[in-house]
């Protein structure tokens, strides 16, 4: 965010400095499945190809900025933190029902919790 640029995806630094469009084909393919295909490997390899060509730039231009020093800064004060699991209550799910602004009949909401609790559940194991 330091460097103010109007997107900080991939595809757009990937454009930017590489002057590559981005293959986003399987951005959202199931990568738990073994053996990766053919398919997948060579996007993989070109999704990862140019990474460390843009940390290279990135960092020329924070140094260039005199902007590296509090960048890394605030990046080791993040990893010090540590994430903290919130427990659920009996009305969690109602947060994600305001959010969706959702209005639930009485049979839908009670429906709506227990598939939330179950997949927070499912997500803790």
């Amino acid at each position: 965010r330091v460097l103010e640029m109007p997107s900080y995806a991939l595809a757009h630094l990937l454009k930017v400095y590489c002057g590559v469009t981005a293959n986003k084909a399987y951005q959202l393919a199931d990568w738990r499945i073994r053996p990766l295909t053919d398919e997948m490997i060579a996007y993989a390899r070109e999704d990862a190809h140019y990474l460390i060509y843009l940390h290279d730039r990135l960092k020329q231009e924070l140094n260039s900025q005199q902007r590296c020093a509090p960048v890394w800064q605030r990046s080791a004060e993040l990893c010090r933190q540590s994430y903290k699991v919130v427990p659920l209550d009996g009305e969690s799910h109602l947060t994600l029902c305001r959010r969706q602004n959702a209005q639930l009949t009485p049979q839908q909401m009670a429906a709506h919790k227990a598939l939330f609790m179950w997949r927070d559940t499912i997500a803790r194991e």
